[in-house]
């Protein structure tokens, strides 16, 4: 299946297909599937790095949230490897 087909079926988000494709524009060779579920982990594995939990005003409930000056600095650290 496309990734056309995929947007026109609803099974993949705006923001999910932007960074797919800011991701293929800087390669340098065609992009595979094994090249989507790297990128796919990667994003995961940001995530569990920066979360961090936010209490709310209800009691017990906890909000996870991630910094986003924290990814700007990753995305830096990353280029520089």
């Amino acid at each position: 299946m496309s990734y056309n087909d995929f947007i026109q079926k609803g099974l993949m988000t705006n923001t999910a297909y932007k960074v797919w494709e800011a991701f293929k524009a800087e390669l340098t060779q065609p992009a595979t599937d094994d090249m989507k579920e790297a990128l796919a982990t990667a994003i995961r594995e940001i995530a569990n790095q920066y979360q961090y939990y936010q209490c709310c005003k209800d009691e017990g409930v906890e909000d996870m949230v991630v910094d986003a000056q924290k990814l700007y600095e990753l995305s830096y650290d990353v280029e520089a490897l």
